[in-house]
């Protein structure tokens, strides 16, 4: 089974570990793709073919209109992995469902440029030929991040997102940002007040966990490590999730003495 893990140092300077996502999930969250495209384009092709039939078009217009479904078409195939990856925090359905996520290897917010160039190199992972990404899966087999070539070329590698609940919530195929709805859920301290933190990394770090539901994905991850950060450099540690440690020492309490 494929299993590989790195640590990044955040510029909080906060040890963030990802394990990489193998060949294998990254093919099945491919196929996942192919199959939600090839429904659009079945529906697409069969909408398109019965309004030719009622408008009747002369062969002129057959020819205009056969070439703009053709040039609708290509643009739907290169435009759903860029935008979907773009909007939607590196996910496309096919990742989505599989818990994983395209990131930047800089830590760097992903931006459209990256994804755009990670797609337009897609068919050299796909060489000799549909439907098995030979060179893609020699790639990601043979280089240290299971990096294929579009990774290579825009900066990025997929990775297994702690946080994701593949297909939990039915909105996968989407383009906007939803947020929770709901009142957040903070953890209950403990009793005893047998907690590491501070009373005002408490107080920060509650007031947190109560309003990380209406923050946008990437603007959570942010605001988790900056004020993560002094805590695990105080306490000596590292963490994997900043927003999943904040919650277990929010549960654990408050210190019951001073710690300065």
């Amino acid at each position: 089974m494929f299993l590989e893990r790195h640590t990044l140092e955040t510029p909080e300077h906060v040890a963030v570990e990802f394990e990489v996502a193998g060949p294998m999930s990254r093919y099945a969250a491919a196929l996942f793709d192919g199959i939600v495209l090839l429904i659009v384009f079945s529906l697409g092709g069969l909408a398109a073919l019965l309004l030719g039939l009622v408008l009747q078009l002369s062969p002129e217009a057959r020819d205009v209109y056969s070439g703009a479904l053709l040039v609708g078409g290509a643009l739907v195939i290169f435009g759903y992995w860029p935008l979907f990856e773009y909007f939607r925090d590196g996910q496309t359905p096919g990742k989505k469902a599989l818990g994983i996520r395209v990131m930047r290897r800089d830590m760097a917010p992903l931006d459209f440029g990256a994804v755009f160039l990670r797609n337009v190199v897609r068919f050299v992972d796909f060489l000799p030929g549909l439907p098995f990404p030979l060179v893609g899966m020699i790639a990601m087999t043979v280089s240290e991040r299971a990096l294929r070539v579009g990774d290579m070329a825009a900066g990025t590698w997929v990775v297994r997102d702690p946080d994701a609940e593949p297909v939990r919530d039915r909105k996968f195929l989407t383009f906007r940002k939803e947020k929770p709805a709901g009142k957040a859920v903070v953890p209950a301290p403990d009793a005893g007040g047998g907690g590491r933190l501070t009373s005002a990394e408490y107080g920060l770090a509650k007031e947190f966990l109560e309003r990380r539901s209406q923050l946008e994905p990437a603007a959570r991850r942010a605001a988790a490590l900056r004020i993560a950060s002094p805590i695990l450099r105080r306490l000596g540690e590292q963490a994997l999730d900043a927003d999943r440690f904040l919650a277990e020492e929010v549960r654990r309490g408050p210190a019951g003495k001073s710690l300065l």
